[in-house]
């Protein structure tokens, strides 16, 4: 169906040249001729839909084409047939000067209302002629619809009139029929979600988001319809996948007493050698490996290893030092990483990281710029500056998560420790009414904790500005030498448009000469899809997010070459160009 592309008196004179051929056609056309009208325009849309899958190999018909052979059928049939109905030869020979005419007159109608012709074109025939509206080429076909017309249609005269007079059928029934076939299909399968692609093209993460297939899309659940419903199933989903046992914690303190952990899913049946890739997950915001199963079986059906990083205070452990960050420690996930290399030396890293997740990998990525292990990276559902992120959070989720959020850092082991260190500032979080309040509450935890000699001085703890300067992943974003894939939704209720709208600036093609982000990633834009949902088919959804970011990570570590003296990172908790004595990691140029 398309639109007609005008305003003011242009759209009322077209409207009203429509409102008048239409009333032309039902008042001065009988009822069996307005039910043959309706069967033909029905026949042909269906012959039309099967011509074009078998020569383009997809199936094509339009709204506009079937009302214009609605109202067109009269002359194509009737006045055509009372004029050389009696000269059998003539009227099939000269039935393609019929159809001509008729492409004729309705492309030039349709043009007039739309701007162009929606129902067909013949640009790309040599054999196309008057304005490209008609082809020679199709004469043959034209002459056997006039054989057809020629011994059927008398008796479709007959068998209508006969079916009107009788009271069997109304001229309207098949109208409703098509209506209702129309609503159940649209229904049944809705339209595949085309992402806009943000990129540069001619880069390698270009060429492999295009070789793995991102950029055709997908079709959504039809019975996911809107982004709430998806992101609904996506949290629901998630807890159905159960990791595969015996899972392995790998759990340590951190140099500022933390504790934080990875999860090991076991592999079998996946028997994976030692230098098979290793993607690291980083769940979003009170994630846990738990709620992380369909990542991780997405990661073992590619033929990978999955891991699954649980940040401190937020996910299945608890806080054992007052320092916990809703966007992650970078600190933390460089040291999980050193881990992750030491325990597979000779093997690539990935990260997949969703909603919160992506903050920690985008702000880590941007901190270490070449000198990360990390070959390649994808980011579902980011929301991109977080000083903005979270206000703009639909009110319906973010209540849904505010109050597991506060349960886990105000009670038990985790809200002791935080009234200890700061009494006044977990008031002030046990009344936070919205995320984005939360997270400035927070913010004196998010750095490090300061003696307790001067704990008491307000000076002493981060604020809110300090925060977002030491974490704000749109600080480091351009010092990105990582290719990395990302996945966001238009119809997303948490990590909303507006966030992606506002670092569109991030992607495309580059117009600066040291390469950044803007070379290295890729974003799609995708209608439909929700927060990390993306679920297609009919009755078993899968995610389609999920799996085009495995085999966008996978693609480059199959391009990965391990150095032949390659040695794991040491755990260095500075980022690049603070500290001159970090051992070699992989270097990109």
């Amino acid at each position: 169906m398309h639109s007609i592309p005008y305003g003011g008196i242009a759209l009322a004179i077209r409207l009203a040249v429509i409102a008048c051929v239409v009333f032309a056609w039902l008042t001065l056309s009988s009822s069996a001729l307005k039910l043959r009208c309706v069967l033909s325009a029905i026949l042909y849309s269906v012959a039309e839909s099967a011509f074009t899958y078998g020569e383009r190999g997809t199936s094509y018909t339009s709204f506009s084409q079937f009302v214009a052979v609605v109202l067109y059928a009269p002359l194509l049939l009737d006045a055509y047939g009372a004029l050389l109905g009696d000269l059998p030869l003539l009227y099939v020979s000269s039935f393609p000067l019929n159809v001509w005419l008729l492409e004729l007159v309705v492309g030039a109608a349709l043009a007039i209302v739309h701007g162009f012709n929606v129902a067909w074109c013949y640009a790309d025939y040599a054999d196309a002629f008057a304005c490209e509206q008609a082809r020679l080429g199709h004469a043959p076909a034209w002459l056997a619809l006039g054989c057809g017309c020629a011994a059927g249609y008398p008796l479709a005269i007959r068998a209508t009139e006969s079916a009107i007079q009788a009271g069997v059928v109304a001229w309207w029934w098949p109208l409703v029929l098509l209506l209702l076939a129309g609503l159940v299909w649209r229904v049944v399968r809705p339209p595949i979600a085309v992402p806009r692609v943000h990129w540069t093209p001619g880069t390698r993460a270009a060429a492999v988001v295009r070789s793995i297939g991102a950029t055709e899309g997908f079709r959504p659940t039809w019975w996911l319809p809107t982004g709430h419903m998806q992101s609904v199933y996506y949290g629901v989903n998630g807890m159905n996948f159960v990791l595969p046992q015996p899972a392995e914690a790998e759990c340590w303190v951190t140099a500022d007493g933390g504790t934080v952990q990875l999860v090991w899913p076991c592999c079998a049946p996946h028997v994976l050698p030692v230098e098979r890739g290793v993607v690291v997950v980083l769940p979003g915001l009170g994630g846990t490996a738990r709620s992380s199963g369909e990542a991780s079986a997405a990661v073992l059906a590619a033929g990978l290893r999955p891991v699954i990083f649980e940040p401190r205070g937020l996910a299945s452990l608890p806080l054992s030092s007052p320092r916990v960050n809703l966007f992650g420690n970078t600190d933390d996930l460089r040291e999980a990483l050193v881990r992750v290399q030491r325990r597979f030396p000779g093997a690539p890293i990935g990260l997949l990281a969703t909603s919160a997740g992506t903050a920690t990998a985008v702000r880590y990525l941007g901190e270490q710029g070449a000198r990360t292990p990390v070959v390649a990276a994808a980011l579902n559902c980011p929301g991109y500056d977080i000083a903005l992120a979270m206000a703009r959070c639909s009110p319906l989720f973010g209540r849904l998560l505010l109050n597991p959020l506060k349960s886990k850092l105000l009670t038990g082991q985790s809200g002791e420790l935080l009234r200890q260190a700061h009494p006044e500032a977990c008031e002030r979080v046990a009344r936070a009414r919205n995320l984005h309040e939360l997270l400035v509450h927070l913010a004196p935890f998010a750095g490090p904790t300061p003696p307790a000699e001067s704990a008491a001085d307000p000076e002493a703890w981060w604020d809110y500005v300090t925060y977002l300067r030491q974490c704000n992943p749109m600080g480091t974003i351009r010092n990105i030498r990582t290719e990395v894939l990302v996945l966001n939704a238009d119809d997303d209720p948490v990590c909303t448009a507006a966030n992606m709208e506002d670092a569109l600036h991030h992607f495309g093609p580059a117009d600066q000469p040291e390469p950044g982000p803007r070379t290295r990633s890729v974003l799609l834009q995708l209608p439909k899809g929700g927060h990390c949902g993306f679920y297609t088919g009919a009755w078993r959804p899968r995610n389609w997010g999920l799996s085009m970011a495995v085999q966008f990570i996978h693609a480059f570590m199959e391009d990965w070459e391990t150095p032949l003296e390659r040695q794991p990172e040491q755990p260095s908790l500075a980022p690049e160009g603070k500290r001159a004595t970090r051992s070699p990691a992989r270097v990109r140029s």
